[in-house]
């Protein structure tokens, strides 16, 4: 089982070239499922709904324009969730939608988070992860990921709300667990987020720093179990740089005996 979570980048710049760039780098692959965030109008559809053709996933959109969040996944969802995360007023909010869909005979609940934006939203971030596993609980009968574009650190108040550093939560974080190096999804010198960096005024890239901003989590204590993450690496990397952020790729552990599911 391979999930891999990937900001794709809703700049114009490139758009089309871009998407069909990380189309490929998708199908190598070969992904059960794909969290995206930043899926972008592109023509008379988007660039979700383009890269689920190209690499034969089906596509399930979360609301947005331009920052919209979807899930491809290899099977037919059974449940869509485009929940309102949003209980607070800041100005680049956060989104997030989640399904349910089986596959192999076991029943996965996949989220896709995009969490609010900017150098003073980590207290919103923390309103927005707290409204997502307060849904995610109401599926603990089911191997329950999550992941996306959280624009948080792992030190901050955000992960550590769901990593059982800063309360009962515990979900696993599949770099830490199966990572290897920094996991740095977000660095000055990739060439897209230079684009991103001049639009800011800033035209010295190379000076922002590296951060591991994209992740994905598995609730509960999973090891040695379904869901466990066994192997993990970043996709986009040079010469394939087509969004400003790394996309992140986990290999899941799948047991079939549904006794390995949840005890």
């Amino acid at each position: 089982m391979r999930i891999a979570t990937w900001n794709i980048w809703h700049s114009e710049w490139e758009l089309e070239k871009r998407t069909y760039g990380i189309s490929e780098t998708l199908k190598r692959e070969n992904c059960d499922a794909v969290l995206i965030q930043e899926n972008t109008p592109l023509g008379k559809t988007t660039t979700a709904e383009i890269i689920a053709e190209e690499t034969g996933l089906h596509p399930t959109l979360g609301r947005g324009h331009n920052y919209g969040v979807a899930i491809l996944t290899r099977e037919e969802p059974s449940c869509l969730y485009d929940i309102d995360i949003v209980k607070h007023d800041y100005k680049h909010h956060g989104k997030y939608v989640a399904l349910t869909v089986s596959i192999n005979n076991v029943k996965y609940y996949l989220g896709s988070a995009h969490l609010a934006w900017g150098s003073d939203a980590e207290p919103y971030r923390l309103k927005e992860i707290t409204e997502i596993n307060k849904h995610a609980q109401e599926h603990a009968q089911e191997v329950t990921i999550i992941g996306g574009d959280f624009n948080a650190v792992p030190d901050s108040s955000t992960l550590r709300h769901i990593n059982g550093l800063e309360g009962p939560n515990l979900w696993v974080d599949a770099w830490s667990t199966a990572g290897d190096g920094a996991g740095y999804t977000s660095v000055g010198n990739n060439r897209c987020g230079a684009v991103t960096a001049a639009a800011r005024g800033n035209q010295d890239p190379n000076m922002l720093p590296s951060r591991r901003i994209d992740h994905q989590f598995v609730r509960e204590w999973v090891y040695g179990r379904t869901g466990c993450p066994i192997e993990a690496h970043l996709i986009g990397l040079p010469p394939e740089e087509n969004s400003d952020h790394y996309g992140v790729s986990v290999e899941l552990l799948e047991l079939l005996d549904p006794d390995n599911i949840r005890a």
